[in-house]
């Protein structure tokens, strides 16, 4: 197989597994009362995504999956250039934590503004704290540091990312809990975000496979603790909304 075959074949994988998470959103949310991810609805998705996270730990242990996982990014890295190294250094900056902390505090400004909600926009640092230390936990715990790095050493451009993608589970949460949070009020909001966190994902995820800086199963593994935190999150949303009507309406810019 050609390496832009490979290349090609990763991306609709890619794109596939990030349209799934989106649909398990969309699914929870025709099922709602009066948000996104709301009710019981989010209970059977949230367990399947637990599931999904601890059989992708399991599975990279097994050191032929992860050596073969590492020839496919091998393959991708043969496809380098000098102009895509630098262009791609620089996008997949945006899932590193200090920038994902600026993309947290611009989105919760900015809902705070929008929709006079003073509380449930500020879960979204929360949200970027919660999973840096679960990412820890995990990766010394559930995943055991088999990073890429590990595998393939030869491989990695500007660092090896850990497992699973923390980048990747925090941009996805960023944008769907803004979401949530937006509705019911701003559905067309909501949907907007939604797009735009599904193109920033699969962009970050691009760049990171692009730079060797993740295994394929790193990315599903964040695809998977992204969709926990979402759902988490989102119930918090639910469970402070009476709280938030309270206090909206005494904003007054």
């Amino acid at each position: 197989m050609t390496t832009e075959l490979v290349y090609f074949a990763v991306t609709l994988v890619l794109t596939a597994a990030v349209a799934g998470a989106l649909t398990v959103v969309a699914w929870t949310d025709g099922h709602a009362d009066d948000s996104l991810l709301g009710g019981r609805a989010r209970w059977g998705p949230l367990a399947g995504a637990a599931v999904g996270l601890a059989v992708v730990a399991v599975v990279l242990r097994v050191r032929a999956i992860a050596e073969a996982d590492a020839l496919v990014v091998e393959k991708l890295a043969e496809a380098r250039a000098p102009g895509l190294d630098d262009l791609f250094s620089l996008v997949t900056r945006m899932g590193d934590v200090v920038p994902t902390y600026t993309i947290a505090s611009a989105l919760a400004i900015a809902l705070m503004v929008s929709t006079h909600r003073l509380l449930t926009p500020w879960l979204l640092i929360a949200v970027v704290v919660v999973e840096i230390a679960l990412q820890f936990l995990l990766a010394d715990h559930l995943f055991e540091n088999v990073t890429i790095d590990v595998v393939e050493p030869m491989v990695p451009l500007g660092g090896a990312g850990s497992n699973p993608s923390g980048a990747t589970a925090r941009l996805f949460t960023l944008f769907m809990v803004a979401a949530a949070i937006c509705r019911p009020d701003h559905q067309r909001v909501a949907r907007r975000l939604v797009v735009a966190g599904a193109v920033i994902t699969l962009v970050e995820v691009i760049s990171r496979l692009y730079l060797g800086r993740h295994l394929v199963l790193d990315i599903f593994g964040g695809l998977f603790l992204g969709l926990i935190l979402t759902l988490s999150t989102a119930a918090m949303v639910d469970a402070l909304a009476p709280l938030e009507r309270r206090l909206g309406g005494r904003v007054t810019w």
